[in-house]
């Protein structure tokens, strides 16, 4: 989804200036750094092996219902975001400053 945003993202703030969506984009990084670093938990608190489980998807819904997991996909998607900025975005910066 990232890759989707972020380029019309970087086009928007284009007429801003040549360097807004640097800007921007690190800013983001900024931003996803002390999210990650404040929010998110260490998800294996017991550090013991557990019984695996043979049915994937079950496992996958019930941590798809924790906040951990919700921030870790909307802190994913910011990255993703800034990163497909930079890729979008680079080559108009670099043919205009040089």
């Amino acid at each position: 989804m990232g890759f989707i945003v972020g380029p019309i993202v970087g086009a928007l703030l284009l007429p801003i200036s040549i360097k807004a969506p640097f800007y921007f984009m690190a800013c983001l990084a900024l931003i996803e750094l002390f999210v990650v670093a404040i929010f998110l938990k260490e998800t294996n608190t017991k550090l013991a092996i557990k019984d695996i489980s043979w049915h994937p998807f079950g496992t996958i819904f019930k941590y798809l219902k924790t906040s951990e997991v919700n921030l870790f996909l909307i802190s994913y998607f910011i990255l993703m975001l800034s990163f497909s900025m930079f890729q979008g975005m680079f080559p108009v910066f670099i043919n205009q400053e040089f």
